[in-house]
């Protein structure tokens, strides 16, 4: 039996890596935002991942809800990534330091859980 916690197909997936590999459940924090599932450190307390269900004009010119995720990364990885299509600067998130990514199956897993192994490896001060 698998929980389900988000819509998404690919985020599911996602979460369960995330689960498997560093054991943290998301935490939905806001009433007002259920869909809105947070990954963090169970150490230091910081966030590596989030994700969210947004419409998605609120990252490009089209609408329609979408989820995307959101990782810490360096902000030269950032820039090259921003390049990509599925690619968009932060939503809600400081564009710095986080990257959205949308979870249509556009990009592979594989790439995704990469970016969060080094997100995560980020706020653990590995790099």
């Amino acid at each position: 039996y698998k929980t389900n916690y988000f819509i998404s197909n690919q985020a599911n997936r996602i979460t369960e890596y995330i689960i498997k590999k560093y054991c943290d459940i998301p935490e939905f924090l806001w009433k007002k935002y259920e869909g809105y599932g947070v990954f963090r450190n169970k150490i230091n307390k910081k966030w590596y991942a989030i994700i969210m269900n947004i419409d998605k004009s609120k990252i490009d010119n089209s609408s329609g809800e979408i989820e995307i995720i959101n990782l810490k990364l360096d902000s030269k990885e950032i820039n090259n990534l921003l390049t990509k299509k599925g690619f968009y600067k932060a939503y809600h998130m400081n564009s710095n330091s986080w990257i959205s990514i949308v979870l249509n199956d556009s990009i592979k897993d594989e790439i995704i859980i990469e970016l969060i192994n080094k997100s995560y490896d980020i706020i653990n001060n590995r790099r």
